[in-house]
């Protein structure tokens, strides 16, 4: 299931064995699930088949008890990366990893450390929970699915773009950053980036306002 597997994935972006372990197990809860509701596939099911998917599904709780501590930190990643790239839309003169970085400590209330460690740990997945927003404990069907995909990539592609003045390295590069499995056809999908706040112009630059440009 491609859902579980691209959630163990931002949960787990720097430890492949856990990703695949929490997708394992993620998948398999859900086809116990199935199973429930659908007798001629519980039939079905040859006994050791079965056992498999117990087993791994019984593992998925403590491998879903460890991924929920991944929330803030992926959650503060993908804020750097969503203020970055408001404020290169906008506001390029002010686009630039250390400013968006404080305007997360800012809104978030939490110490630059701790940003540049959710940076350092989930920049690789950060354009994936910039778009994720979880509304049913169901997986999402196909359709939902690519279009989650389509906005991540757009998002990935105008992060790879953006460099800041003075910077080596783009604001997302390509060789770190998750991208869609190659047999899944993905077309990024736009989306809109909305101007930078006031009270975040006016954090970088104090007193001195800033017009924010159409676009």
């Amino acid at each position: 299931m491609a859902w579980a597997y691209t959630l163990g994935t931002m949960y787990f972006p720097r430890d492949e064995s856990k990703a695949e372990r929490f997708g394992d197990g993620m998948a398999a809860s859900f086809t116990l699930r199935s199973m429930a509701d659908d007798r001629a596939m519980r039939t079905e099911c040859k006994p050791q088949h079965f056992s498999d998917i117990v087993g791994r599904a019984d593992q998925f709780q403590p491998a879903l008890g460890e991924a929920m501590k991944s929330h803030r930190p992926a959650q503060l990643a993908a804020g750097v990366l969503w203020t970055s790239l408001r404020f290169g839309a906008h506001l390029p003169e002010l686009k630039g990893l250390n400013k968006a970085v404080k305007i997360v400590c800012r809104a978030r209330s939490c110490s630059r450390t701790e940003v540049m460690e959710a940076w350092g740990g989930f920049k690789a997945v950060a354009h994936l929970w910039a778009v994720f927003s979880p509304d049913s404990a169901d997986p999402p069907d196909e359709r939902s699915l690519l279009l989650f995909l389509s906005e991540a990539e757009w998002l990935r592609r105008k992060a790879e773009l953006q460099l800041a003045r003075g910077a080596r390295e783009p604001l997302l590069a390509a060789d770190i950053a998750f991208t869609p499995p190659a047999n899944l056809k993905i077309e990024p999908a736009p989306l809109a980036i909305p101007a930078p706040e006031e009270w975040m112009v006016k954090e970088l630059c104090g007193a001195q306002l800033v017009q924010v440009h159409a676009d």
